[in-house]
C-alpha cells in the first residue's frame, strides 16, 4: 500500500537529489530531511555518484547527472517507498530524455517534484514539466507561470522557509570601518555583481572607508564562465578605482565562514538582474540565509525576490542600490 495517508512515523520517503555539495539547492535539501526526519524519520537519499564520499546507510549514490537514470529508478524500486520527493534543477537534470524515462519507470510511485526554476520563455522545458505527476514550487508567481504555459498536473505551493537562528552578537570590527557590506552566491552575470562594484564607487564619494566583500562561488560544472566572468569584473573594480575598497573571494564558502561575514558586515544585497529570455521565476535561500542572521538585506525586484515584498527594500540600478545600503547604514535594525 503505497497511500500517503499514513501514520508520517512509518512513511517510507525517497529523496531525490544533490546532497552535502557545495550547492544552494543541496543546502535546501539537507534542512529539509532534517525537517522531514523529525516526524518521517524513514527515508533514503538517492544522490550522485560521489567517490569521496563518506559511507552512510541513508544514502545511496547511484546517478550522474546527465546521463541515463536507470540504477536510480531500480534503487528506488527496490527502497519501494511511499513517495518519491525529487528536488529538480535544470542543470543537475539537464537531459529530457533521462528525466522523461526516469517519470515513465517511477509513473505507480506517488511522486512530488520541486521545481526550483521554472522558465517562462523556454517552451522546450514544457516536455519535461508535463511529465511530472505531482509539482511544487515555491510562489504563486511560479503556479501561474507553470498555467499559463499549459501544465495541466496538480501544481501545490509551499513557501520557501528557512532556519530560525538566536541573533548572535556582532564581532570586534576587524574591518575598521562602519560602512561595509556584502554579497554572496555563485558567480553567474544575472546576480548583478557589477551593481554592487559600481555602487560602492558611488558611495566611496561620500564614505572613504566603504568596503565591499563579493563572495564568489564557482561550481565545477560552470568554471570557465566563472573564470571569465570574474575577469570582467576585476577590470570593471580597476576602471572604477576601487581596488582599495572591495574584494571579491572566489570558491564556496561554508555556513560557519558566512556566519562570520554577516557578523562583521552592515548589511547584504542581492542585486539580481533581469535575465531576458532566460529569467527565472524561483526563490533563492540566499536571501533568506543573510535574514535569518539578521543582517538588513536588499534585493532586486526581479521574480527571485517576488514573495519578499514589503520584506526587503528593493534597489535595481546602483544608485538605487547605493541609496538603499545608505539607509541600512543609518537604521541598521534586522529586516
Amino acid at each position: 500500500d503505497r497511500s500517503i495517508l499514513k501514520d508520517p512515523s512509518v512513511l517510507k520517503i525517497a529523496l531525490v537529489g544533490v546532497w552535502k555539495i557545495p550547492c544552494g539547492i543541496s543546502t535546501y535539501t539537507e534542512y529539509l530531511m532534517g525537517e522531514i526526519g523529525k516526524i518521517s524519520p524513514n527515508f533514503r537519499i538517492f544522490t550522485e555518484f560521489d567517490e569521496t564520499a563518506q559511507p552512510d546507510p541513508a544514502v545511496e549514490h547511484c546517478w550522474k547527472r546527465g546521463e541515463p537514470m536507470t540504477e536510480l529508478a531500480d534503487r528506488i524500486k527496490a527502497y519501494d517507498p511511499d513517495v518519491v520527493m525529487i528536488q529538480h534543477e535544470y542543470g543537475i537534470f539537464p537531459d529530457a530524455r533521462h528525466w522523461l524515462s526516469l517519470m515513465t519507470s517511477l509513473w505507480d510511485y506517488k511522486i512530488f517534484v520541486a521545481l526550483h526554476s521554472v522558465y517562462p520563455y523556454h517552451q522546450d522545458k514544457i516536455s519535461c514539466e508535463a511529465a511530472i505527476p505531482n509539482i511544487i514550487v515555491h510562489t504563486e508567481l511560479a503556479r501561474e507561470t507553470l498555467i499559463g504555459k499549459g501544465i495541466t498536473r496538480p501544481i501545490y505551493v509551499i513557501p520557501h522557509g528557512c532556519l530560525l537562528d538566536e541573533q548572535k552578537p556582532r564581532l570586534w570590527n576587524i574591518y575598521k570601518s562602519q560602512h561595509t557590506f556584502m554579497q554572496f552566491g555563485f558567480g553567474f552575470e544575472y546576480k548583478g555583481w557589477e551593481n554592487s562594484l559600481e555602487a560602492c564607487a558611488l558611495l566611496k564619494k561620500e564614505f572613504p572607508d566603504v568596503f565591499f566583500t563579493g563572495l564568489f562561488s564557482e561550481s565545477p560544472f560552470s568554471q570557465n564562465m566563472h573564470e571569465k566572468y570574474h575577469e570582467r569584473l576585476q577590470a570593471l573594480i580597476e576602471k572604477l578605482g576601487i581596488a582599495a575598497n572591495c574584494s571579491i573571494i572566489r570558491g564556496f564558502q561554508s555556513e560557519k565562514v558566512l556566519d562570520s561575514f554577516f557578523r562583521l558586515n552592515k548589511c547584504a544585497v542581492f542585486p539580481y538582474r533581469d535575465n531576458g529570455e532566460h529569467q527565472v521565476v524561483a526563490v533563492t535561500g540566499a536571501a533568506r540565509m543573510a535574514m535569518r542572521h539578521g543582517i538588513p538585506t536588499i534585493t532586486s525586484s526581479v521574480p527571485f525576490f517576488s514573495d519578499l515584498g514589503g520584506v526587503c527594500p528593493k534597489a535595481n540600478t546602483p544608485d538605487e542600490l547605493a541609496l538603499e545600503i545608505k539607509k541600512a547604514w543609518a537604521n541598521p535594525k534586522p529586516m
